[in-house]
């Protein structure tokens, strides 16, 4: 009969292993998903009043050397705010691709700096709400043409990226 009794230390320290391997995989895979969730994202020509501006999608003709802009919309969590008040900061990175190569791994969450700044309207909105909201982008200048996608990743790099398409095709003019 089998079970743990007739394993052996080597088999029993394995399974131990595996066992808290696969426990932490999964606590750090979840936690970005607890701290934050995506609820807007698009492709845009500019930004305004941190609002997308000229949404784009698909296949896009743009002159060379014009920026895009990835814009997301987030909002945050008790564990999120509690993330901010003991670090100062909420790391969401993203990454651009063109084709299969990342070309830039940009910080869009909420820096020091940020947090000072905002920290009083933030935790209003958390009390008034149990979560609060954050706009932010990252952009590229564009001068070849290509595929580009952009992914959204946490601090232990987690994918946390929408469920919408993330991915355009550029052509230049």
């Amino acid at each position: 009969m089998g079970g743990i009794k007739s394993m052996t230390i080597t088999k029993k320290l394995i399974f131990i292993f595996l066992v808290l391997f696969f426990s932490s995989s999964i606590t750090l895979l979840g936690q970005a998903s607890e701290l934050i969730t995506i609820t807007r994202s698009a492709f845009c020509l500019n930004i305004n009043n941190r609002e997308p501006v000229n949404k784009i999608s698909g296949i896009v003709n743009i002159a060379a050397n014009e920026s895009i802009y990835f814009w997301m919309e987030f909002i945050g969590r008790k564990d999120a705010l509690a993330v901010l008040e003991k670090t100062g900061e909420l790391k969401i990175w993203h990454k651009w691709r063109k084709g299969m190569w990342v070309t830039d791994r940009i910080m869009v969450g909420i820096n020091q700096e940020k947090w000072e700044e905002n920290q009083e309207q933030i935790r209003f909105e958390f009390n008034e709400r149990g979560f609060f909201t954050w706009r932010t982008c990252s952009f590229k200048k564009i001068n070849s043409n290509g595929k580009r996608k952009v992914k959204i990743y946490g601090d232990k790099g987690d994918v946390i990226s929408p469920q919408m398409d993330s991915q355009i095709n550029i052509v230049l003019n």
